[in-house]
């Protein structure tokens, strides 16, 4: 989740060249990546080199088929067609649901529903269960398998979504019963389990299951071993409420996640009484950091437990810090500390209050410098611009090379200090204004480092996350423009035109956007007159574009 790892995070430093920014009255040029805008070239110097693809890229072996033994429905897709025996279709889109063999969860198929690559129209792609007869039946559940794209389907972009509704009257209505919005985080082309509870339905005589695939210019979605049964669903020990006196039952996933609790199979309170949590474990119990700073920190990750399940799920330990200043940037300095360390993953984000897990505060930026005699680099998190008067909590987490959870001694210095003032081209509010048609062949060579991240939650979606740079375009008369951005070295670089400032957090007028170090831009723009706004971006890493 939010951890930044040394041996990737090492790979994307990197040396950069000045970059040109360019405007100008010009004809329609084919935009160089009209086939390729949303996606980026696959690279292992990129730790989320997946995030914004279309398809799967995740080659599986495929596990043996299961034997499942349930007493309502089991498919797995292993008569190599879709629909299978007993399924029905609603075709809407020539892109629908299909048999596919390229990364099953189990056996050698599953069904996947890739996104339409023509832009045709919306999807809208049902596949349909045989009926089932509920009578009599008790602790009725259904359980299937699925995968996807976050990036596409929640998390910048919300284009398609995978919804999963049931019937009792044979297909004539249909109620909602899950779809991927509402569990939180998760990794794309990751294959994950969900349980749905049945139980409403018991004794219902023609029920039928679909899986709807639903959408415009989304990513694939893909489901496999779908069962329905009537065994009870699994109890184990559920941790909740106050975690220094906690509450324990013995009940189902579903019911403890209604009580906010963390669930443990095969645990139960008698035998294993729930941890009871001491120091600053907890962010309510967070320890102090007072001024001045910088402070030094030294504290353990020893006997600490899960935090933020489903969200961080690290086992960390808390401190919050306060300040004063309207806008603060914060420093955890682990290299710059008199004890000798190795860390090798650590977490990188703060929150602005406690019981709000999925609402964290990514890092700006992350450097690894050598400060011996520790045996390798130590990180230095940066966190800019945070505004204040407020108090922030940050949970401190330990990892191996591999970002496991390991109990361990650490120490950082934290450091806080006023945000120097903004300069021309830093903010909405004080832009680089650009009078059009005036200006023009307008021709500016400038950087955004040192400028701050101010502005990531825009249409860029994750081109947001470095510094930026913003431009105003006062237009008297209407023009048509090119607007060309010239990296000259910078990979993962982003640009954006919008009527407001900030910009929309979802759509703008244009966008442009490369993973290469290429000359890309927004062609043949038609602007009436008005005021326009530029934002030029990068990736968090790298985290500007120099000079």
């Amino acid at each position: 989740m939010s951890k930044t790892k040394k041996a990737l995070q090492a790979l994307l430093v990197m040396a950069f060249l000045t970059a040109l920014f360019a405007l100008a009255i010009g004809e329609i040029i084919p935009h160089p990546e009209d086939i390729a805008l949303k996606m980026k070239t696959i690279t292992a110097n990129n730790p989320a080199y997946t995030q914004d693809l279309k398809n799967n890229p995740n080659v599986h072996p495929g596990y043996p088929a299961f034997d499942p033994g349930t007493s309502f429905l089991w498919e797995g897709f292993e008569g190599g067609v879709v629909p299978p025996t007993g399924w029905t279709t609603i075709v809407n889109n020539p892109y629908t649901w299909e048999i596919d063999s390229y990364n099953p969860y189990e056996g050698a198929y599953n069904a996947s529903c890739f996104y339409d690559e023509t832009y045709t129209g919306q999807q809208d792609e049902w596949l349909i269960s045989p009926s089932m007869d509920f009578t009599g039946k008790q602790d009725l559940k259904l359980v299937f398998h699925w995968m996807g794209s976050y990036y596409w389907s929640v998390d910048p972009y919300d284009n398609y979504d995978l919804f999963v509704r049931i019937s009792t009257d044979g297909g004539t209505t249909w109620t909602d019963l899950w779809n991927e919005d509402n569990i939180g985080v998760f990794d794309s082309w990751v294959w994950y389990e969900a349980t749905v509870d049945l139980s409403a339905y018991e004794s219902e005589t023609d029920v039928k299951i679909a899986f709807i695939y639903e959408g415009y210019d989304g990513a694939q979605f893909s489901i496999d071993a779908i069962g329905v049964d009537d065994n009870p669903l699994p109890t184990g020990r559920c941790c909740y409420g106050d975690p220094y006196v906690p509450s324990c039952d013995d009940i189902t996933e579903a019911e403890c996640d209604a009580l906010g609790g963390s669930w443990d199979p095969g645990l139960n309170c008698t035998d294993n009484p729930c941890p009871v949590a001491e120091g600053n474990d907890e962010c309510v119990g967070a320890y102090d950091v007072p001024g001045p700073y910088p402070a030094v920190v030294e504290g353990t990750t020893a006997g600490a437990t899960i935090d933020c399940p489903g969200v961080l799920d690290w086992n960390a330990v808390w401190y919050k810090f306060t300040f004063d200043y309207t806008c603060a940037n914060v420093t955890m300095d682990y290299c710059d500390v008199p004890t000798v360390q190795n860390v090798e993953c650590l977490g990188v984000v703060v929150y602005a209050q406690c019981d709000d897990c999925s609402n964290y505060i990514l890092y700006t930026s992350n450097d690894w410098v050598d400060c011996p005699p520790a045996p390798s680099s130590q990180p230095i998190t940066h966190f800019d611009m945070l505004p204040g008067p407020a108090t922030y909590y940050y949970p401190v987490f330990m990892g191996d090379a591999d970002c496991n959870n390991i109990e361990a001694p650490f120490a950082f210095a934290l450091n806080v200090e006023e945000c120097p003032p903004l300069n021309e081209g830093d903010a909405c509010d004080d832009p680089i204004v650009i009078t059009i048609p005036d200006d023009l062949d307008y021709l500016n060579t400038n950087t955004t480092c040192g400028r701050q991240n101010i502005y990531e939650e825009t249409c860029l979606g994750y081109y947001d996350g470095g510094e930026d740079i913003i431009y105003e375009l006062d237009v008297s008369s209407t023009v048509t423009v090119n607007i060309q951005l010239d990296p000259k070295g910078t990979t993962y670089t982003g640009m954006l035109l919008d009527d407001s400032c900030p910009a929309d957090p979802t759509e703008c007028i244009a966008t442009s956007h490369n993973s290469s170090a290429d000359v890309h831009g927004i062609y043949g723009q038609i602007l009436d007159p008005g005021t326009y706004y530029i934002m030029i971006d990068t990736w968090p890493s790298p985290d500007c574009i120099p000079d």
